[in-house]
């Protein structure tokens, strides 16, 4: 089945990421900030990441975005070795999981949803570029419930400017912000998921985590979604 999740930002995003410790000297915000030219370098035996998770202690999956992973161990017992994950899609084929150079890996925690006021990660590779503790509040089959699924890449805060000479060029944003996507979606048939708890939902978290069929675009997890309208106007 192809799945799209409507999830609560990740709890350990906003200053809830440790290396090695939770301890305030080890605050990791560089594996939360949702840019691809941050992030820690992993030692060959194993890097620990700490998640605190007391924010929303539900969890079905851990996203990891990376560059070199080959293994994943969580205190849960929980462990993925990287050189045997696969990706298919619901027709059964084969999805490459990498994409621009980055390792994109959404591992389900045997149980879940599970309980965890914490979550210890030790990750061995090269660099880790984000990490995020993902709860599945809302499931929808993306081959029975939408109309459609059409993606545009933005590249927000850049500026459009005009020379002297008549060139045209575009001012990219500050902080080396990379493009995000924008996504329209069409939802139909609800017959399990009733569309006043989508609402509700949107209404609780107007800032939340969506994957729109990872299954066929492992890339765009998106562990910070808006609205472009509240749905409370």
């Amino acid at each position: 089945m192809a799945t799209t999740r409507i999830c609560p930002v990740p709890a350990n995003f906003g200053g809830n990421t440790y290396l090695n410790s939770q301890n305030e000297a080890n605050v990791l915000n560089s594996v939360t900030d949702r840019r691809l030219d941050t992030g820690v370098d992993l030692s060959e035996a194993g890097t620990v990441i700490y998640l605190d998770l007391s924010d929303n202690p539900q969890l079905t999956h851990l996203f990891v975005k990376g560059v070199g992973i080959t293994n994943i161990s969580l205190d849960t017992s929980d462990v993925l070795d990287v050189s045997s994950y696969s990706v298919t899609d619901a027709q059964g084929n084969t999805t490459d999981w990498q994409s621009d150079g980055f390792q994109n890996i959404l591992m389900p925690l045997s149980g879940s949803p599970v309980n965890l006021d914490s979550l210890s990660a030790t990750i061995t590779g090269t660099r880790l570029v984000e990490i995020a503790g993902i709860d599945t509040r809302i499931s929808l089959d993306s081959e029975d419930r939408f109309s459609r699924m059409d993606f545009r890449r933005v590249w927000r805060g850049s500026v459009e400017h005009q020379t002297i000479t008549g060139r045209v060029k575009r001012v990219p944003p500050v902080n080396s912000e990379p493009y995000r996507w924008e996504l329209d979606l069409g939802i139909i048939h609800l017959n399990s998921v009733s569309p006043q708890s989508i609402l509700d939902f949107f209404y609780t978290y107007p800032r939340f985590c969506m994957i729109p069929e990872y299954s066929r675009y492992p890339s765009r997890v998106f562990t910070e979604a808006t609205l472009p309208q509240s749905p409370l106007q």
